[in-house]
């Protein structure tokens, strides 16, 4: 069995090894990793993964943020050259969890007649931390319920089968081939979901997603809306207030929301990176 990981990229310096390093650790047998024109140092980590081994790595420069169209050549890329029999398409800021074991053992248990399969996300919260080691092992504390921006479910990201003519939908919410057509179900892997870790690093991805978004001509309208509408609070000079009041969480408002229970500690994820060796590609300061 081998299981292909890829990864889309853009000005993630600050996670971005120890994603590789803890994923490589959990059994998948390559990552293929495409990156969106980082600035940040991203290029220059991957790249020092690259000439090792340890990934293949695609430059795709920065422009309408067509994240379906890339992530559907990677998927197919895994299956093609890699002779993939599982891939999992994630996100530099995502870490793929089983409970029971690595998620190497999680693949050995999906029964054979399973082509796909849902991933439940988490989403980890950003506090006032010491920013010293790597995002993904400072960062424990997530919504107990994780939604989005509309107060709806998050959705899941989607596992599947290698297959030759897979489509990957924006996001990585869903995988179509003709090699599973069943809807698929909730499965036993979860996702550790760091989507803002400190202000410099919310500016930029807004910076960067927003501008794509807004150009891009392909996606319908509501595809990207918090993106969007974070990009015009953004040149509005406004996201810092929007990060301040709506999306950090400072002692207090951390204190009362674990009281309540909105939000849990969940180590899991943590304890795993933190046992790894210290990231071969090195890790970028993190700002506050």
């Amino acid at each position: 069995m081998r299981v292909v990981l890829t990864l889309l990229i853009r000005d993630e310096a600050d996670v971005v090894a120890a994603n590789l390093d803890y994923h490589t650790a959990e059994g998948i047998d390559h990552i293929i990793v495409t990156d969106n024109g980082s600035r940040d140092g991203t290029r220059e980590i991957l790249g020092e993964y690259a000439r090792a081994g340890a990934i293949t790595l695609i430059d795709e420069p920065p422009a309408d943020f067509s994240q379906h169209r890339w992530v559907t050549r990677m998927a197919r890329l895994a299956y093609e050259r890699h002779a993939a029999d599982w891939v999992i398409n994630a996100d530099a800021d995502e870490l793929f969890l089983f409970d029971g074991g690595s998620l190497r053992e999680a693949f050995a248990l999906v029964p054979a007649a399973v082509g796909s399969f849902l991933a439940r996300r988490h989403d980890f919260v950003p506090f006032e931390r010491p920013c010293r080691e790597a995002p993904q092992i400072e960062m424990v504390h997530r919504k107990r319920v994780s939604r989005n921006t509309a107060g709806q479910m998050l959705p899941p990201k989607v596992v599947h089968r290698g297959a030759p003519d897979v489509v990957i939908a924006q996001g990585n919410h869903g995988a179509a081939s003709e090699r599973f057509p069943q809807k698929p179900r909730q499965g036993a892997i979860e996702v550790m979901h760091y989507p803002i870790r400190s202000l410099q690093q919310f500016e930029s991805k807004v910076r960067n997603g927003g501008s794509g978004y807004a150009i891009n001509r392909e996606l319908s309208k509501a595809t990207g809306s918090h993106k969007k509408r974070w990009y015009e609070r953004l040149l509005a000079g406004e996201l810092e207030r929007e990060y301040r009041e709506e999306r950090f969480f400072d002692r207090r408002r951390l204190a009362e929301n674990l009281r309540s229970g909105e939000l849990i500690v969940d180590r899991r994820a943590a304890d795993r990176v933190a046992a790894l060796p210290r990231f071969s590609a090195g890790m970028a300061p993190t700002a506050r």
